[in-house]
């Protein structure tokens, strides 16, 4: 890619000599011509003068031209990479646009589809999970039926109710590992990730925006508050919910994290009128907008979330309260 950039700037740059060479030394040699004192010395350094000026504008074209197929071959590097994550399984999705309409309208197929088919797989996790949950519950119960029988005093039963307790115990060890898969499989992006300094990061990336709306940002949280999570999943995420407040709600936006449970609560709100009635029970289905969007926002906020194992839930809908829960680190 990058020699055929090379190349390409050189074949321009010679197409630029070949077109503006030729008159450019017509015009030297007339200069030349015309001085007063027209010898030899005067002629040969009109010509250098009008090849150097050829020499740099040749330059100054082909870097150009270059820096030109730079800016659009670098959204596309950035599209293929994003192909490539999203095919060897990583689903989350990435949220960047490139200013160039047919680049955007690329990297928007590839999030709806990364959120499609992360939807698909937390639908298939969580299946995996509750049925896991609900053999797991039947299993103990068959076991403990089990072991009332392994206590009579029948050698025969007794033997075939241990050798069933053997069979039943393997089986809950299954449906053990296939919960801990459930539970875990999807945070393996995920590391150790200082809550304030991220909420601080989104207080400087969004500053500017507020100022420019009149409107404030206020963020709150405790030192120290750590969670299991992707930096940029997390960022992106509350980054969609800082702007939906910002375009739809009024008044001060609020960004408070708290410790809750196991969890890490972020919580993003604004005093607005909130969430429309018809909205709130499809608020975070893809497609859905109460203004002139995609609907993808919400929709790519909870794929996101819901990668590192978190959620993000609408806690109110008037106002509008939106929390994310992500795995606490104590």
């Amino acid at each position: 890619m990058r020699r055929r950039i090379g190349v390409t700037g050189l074949v321009v740059a010679a197409v630029v000599v070949l077109l503006v060479g030729p008159p450019l030394l017509f015009l030297g040699d007339r200069y030349a011509v015309a001085d007063e004192h027209h010898d030899t010395a005067s002629r040969v350094r009109a010509a250098l003068l009008f090849a150097a000026l050829l020499a740099v504008t040749a330059v100054v074209v082909a870097l150009l031209v270059t820096a030109l197929i730079r800016r659009l071959l670098a959204p596309l590097d950035s599209l293929a990479a994003d192909a490539s994550r999203l095919a060897g399984g990583d689903l989350g999705p990435a949220g960047r646009r490139y200013g160039i309409e047919e680049c955007d309208r690329l990297a928007e197929a590839l999030d709806s589809a990364a959120v499609r088919l992360g939807e698909l797989v937390r639908r298939e996790r969580q299946l995996a999970a509750d049925v896991s949950h609900q053999l797991r519950s039947r299993l103990t119960a068959l076991s403990m039926r089990l072991e009332e029988v392994a206590a009579v005093s029948d050698p025969a039963v007794k033997a075939e109710a241990e050798a069933a307790l053997d069979q039943v115990d393997r089986m809950v060890r299954i449906v053990d590992e296939l919960l801990d898969q459930a539970r875990t499989e999807r945070a393996h992006n995920a590391v150790e990730l200082d809550v304030a300094d991220q909420l601080d990061t989104l207080r400087t990336e969004w500053s500017d925006a507020f100022r420019a709306g009149g409107r404030e940002m206020a963020v709150t949280t405790n030192p120290g508050l750590r969670a299991l999570a992707t930096p940029g999943h997390v960022g992106q995420a509350l980054g969609v919910l800082v702007e939906n407040a910002l375009q739809h709600g009024a008044g001060t936006v609020s960004v408070s994290a708290r410790p809750h449970g196991e969890h890490v609560v972020v919580e993003v709100r604004d005093e607005g009128a909130g969430v429309p009635d018809p909205l709130v029970p499809v608020v975070f289905d893809r497609g859905v907008s109460g203004a002139d969007g995609t609907g993808l926002g919400l929709a790519l906020a909870r794929a996101l979330i819901e990668a590192d194992s978190g959620r993000l839930e609408l806690r109110s809908a008037h106002p509008a309260v939106f929390a994310v829960y992500l795995p606490r680190i104590s």
